[in-house]
């Protein structure tokens, strides 16, 4: 459960809401107690060639969500987080590329489209002083599990059952 988070700009002293993505694994976007202090810089789409001649190790990194997978890139180069800017518009398929099957530590947030562009143009080709907080706790809920018996009227196919999942 996101019990929700802030990047604060200590510049300006802008406070910007963000969200947590899915966890990596077991992996959520807590941060430590107290916070993160740490340089931002602006990856756009994630390639490894928006990086060169920045320092990611360390940094929180502004990327483009539309950017696939790529933001693994930021992690393999030291991002200490990763803030994604609200595309215009997007798929399933790009949502399904911002987690990882392992226990990967490098939380990943999630800023509206305005605030994001905003702080892009903030940071520019520099690097600005950013404090993030963030919690996100496992929470035991109960939950239920709905069974539907829909007897069929065709002659030929009325005795076979098919099974549809959804969570």
């Amino acid at each position: 459960v996101d019990q929700g988070g802030e990047l604060v700009l200590q510049e300006t002293g802008e406070r910007f809401a963000i969200n947590g993505l899915w966890p990596n694994q077991v992996r959520t976007t807590t941060v430590p107690p107290g916070g993160l202090d740490a340089p931002i810089i602006y990856g756009g789409y994630g390639q490894f060639s928006e990086f060169n001649g920045k320092n990611v190790e360390g940094r929180v990194v502004l990327m483009e969500f539309n950017s696939g997978n790529h933001w693994l890139h930021a992690a393999s180069l030291g991002a200490r987080a990763i803030v994604f800017i609200a595309p215009e518009s997007s798929n399933w398929r790009q949502a399904n590329t911002k987690f990882a099957e392992a226990p990967l530590d490098v939380p990943r947030f999630w800023l509206d489209r305005e605030k994001g562009t905003y702080l892009r143009e903030k940071i520019g080709a520099d690097e600005k002083e950013v404090h993030l907080t963030s919690r996100m706790d496992w929470e035991k809920r109960p939950v239920w599990n709905v069974w539907g018996v829909f007897p069929g009227r065709d002659p030929v196919f009325k005795n076979e059952t098919i099974i549809v999942q959804a969570y």
